[in-house]
């Protein structure tokens, strides 16, 4: 649907998500290992239910620069 529209209005669309899951998970688990972390993602609910908005936004800001480095 979005490219439907973008094509519609002349703009450019980018999908987060089919980039996001390419080369960018690649970086994030080989840091991880780096740091002695598993290499797994951690489970859905440690990251979306036992948490707090604030370690939420910290861990996505700290996020960033693995995932477009």
């Amino acid at each position: 649907m979005s490219r439907l529209l973008a094509h519609r209005h002349g703009i450019t669309v980018y999908h987060y998500d089919f980039h996001d899951a390419r080369a960018h998970q690649d970086r994030r688990i080989a840091h991880r290992v780096l740091k002695g972390l598993p290499a797994a993602d951690p489970d859905p609910e440690t990251v979306w239910v036992d948490t707090t908005p604030e370690r939420m936004a910290a861990d996505t800001i700290a996020d960033f620069p693995l995932r477009f480095a």
